[in-house]
Parts: C-alpha cells; structure tokens; sequence
C-alpha cells in the first residue's frame, strides 16, 4: 500500500497506546505514580488514591522499548501515538466514574 508518508508501509496507526516512562515515577508527589509490593507481596501500580493491583509492568510493552517495538513489527503497526499510564487526571476521571456507577445502582 502506498501511503504518501514514508515508512508507512502498511497504513497502520495506533492512537490509543500506553507507556510507563520509569523517569517520572513520584514525579507528582503524593500522586506518584508509584511501582512497589503490598504487604502481601503484590506488585501494583498507584497514581493518587488509585492502586491497580497485582499489577507489574516489568518485561512488558510498557516499560521496555524492543518489546514495544517487536510487538508492533509483530502486528504489522506503522505507528503508535502513546500517553502515560494512567495519568491523574484520568484517575481522577476514573474514580468519578466508578463512584457515579456505585450510585445509580444504588437507587
């Protein structure tokens, strides 16, 4: 296929991608995000009041570049349009979500 841009050979682009960058792990002070273990040993990933649990990005598209990379050569995707995972804002987001759910089920 030919596309007009180069090195788009198949046409492919992917506009919802997430990327743990390890750099701005409690870049956000209480907000994190934060990577670590519970007292039960269970990895997760917290960003505000919000953890996802067990949850480890480690050895996986998130976190590692030539995973990423493989993966996308793998499923033919000529581009990747990625954000941070998950940022505040979407976990503020999130939890309003969750809690307006919570209420209409209880009416």
């Amino acid at each position: 296929m030919t596309t007009g841009v180069s090195g788009m050979e198949n046409g492919i682009i992917d506009v919802h991608a997430h990327v743990v960058f390890d750099a701005l792990l409690g870049k956000a002070g209480h907000y994190g995000p934060e990577v670590g273990r519970d007292e039960q040993d269970a990895p997760f990933f917290r960003v505000g009041d919000y953890a996802m649990k067990p949850l480890s990005y480690d050895g996986t598209v998130f976190t590692d570049l030539s995973l990423r990379l493989a993966e996308l050569d793998r499923l033919q995707i000529d581009l990747q349009v990625l954000s941070p995972n998950p940022s505040p804002s979407c976990t503020v987001s999130m939890r309003r979500s969750q809690q307006t759910s919570a209420n209409n089920i209880t009416r």
